[in-house]
């Protein structure tokens, strides 16, 4: 779920709930998971989400240390989430080797840096579906066998778009054959339904 390390839930993704419905009618299962909201109350001192992104790339290279530690413990809960579908595999009939991972915005940053930045201990990611998500520096990228799906509109006015189009292009750089960039034009933050 998206809401900036700061808010949300994954009772926000009832907009995907049509792609969620196709998914399970060709045999995928569905987990939607909430995550530590790290950066709630962190007043006055917050340091939003959007505030590092809506402009794109930071100069520094890196996102400021508190987006740094917010996106660290999502991807920690995330981890968790993904440890007990692994250790549970069995009993619900999952494949603990075929993971895909998939959010949208603070949860697209979230699925990308699990992917590849801070990989599940036990579970293997095997592909991500990125909804108008951000990754710092598109070079933290290495793994070209971990497909990404990218949703990306041109007039998103809280994660610039040119961090979809950074991630297709080193995907491309790395020889994915199985990434996709989807160029959403016209279309500005959330677009679940242009998704769903």
């Amino acid at each position: 779920h998206g809401g900036g390390f700061s808010g949300g839930s994954k009772d926000m993704s009832s907009g995907l709930k049509p792609l969620f419905h196709g998914m399970l009618e060709k045999g995928y299962a569905v987990v939607s998971i909430n995550y530590c909201l790290s950066g709630k109350n962190q007043k006055p001192n917050h340091i939003s989400c959007s505030s590092q992104t809506k402009k794109g790339f930071p100069k520094s290279g890196q996102f400021h240390a508190k987006l740094q530690k917010y996106i660290k413990d999502a991807c920690e809960d995330a981890d968790l989430a993904m440890d007990w579908l692994a250790a549970n595999s069995k009993e619900y009939s999952l494949n603990r080797k075929r993971m895909a991972v998939m959010g949208g915005s603070a949860g697209a940053i979230t699925a990308l840096y699990c992917a590849f930045v801070y990989p599940p201990s036990k579970a293997r990611i095997k592909a991500v579906i990125n909804c108008w998500g951000a990754i710092h520096d598109v070079n933290a990228i290495k793994n070209r066998r971990v497909p990404v799906l990218t949703f990306h509109g041109d007039k998103d006015a809280l994660v610039h778009v040119c961090y979809g189009k950074a991630i297709s292009q080193r995907m491309e750089e790395l020889g994915s054959k199985d990434s996709k960039f989807v160029f959403m034009e016209g279309k500005g933050h959330a677009q679940y339904k242009y998704v769903g």
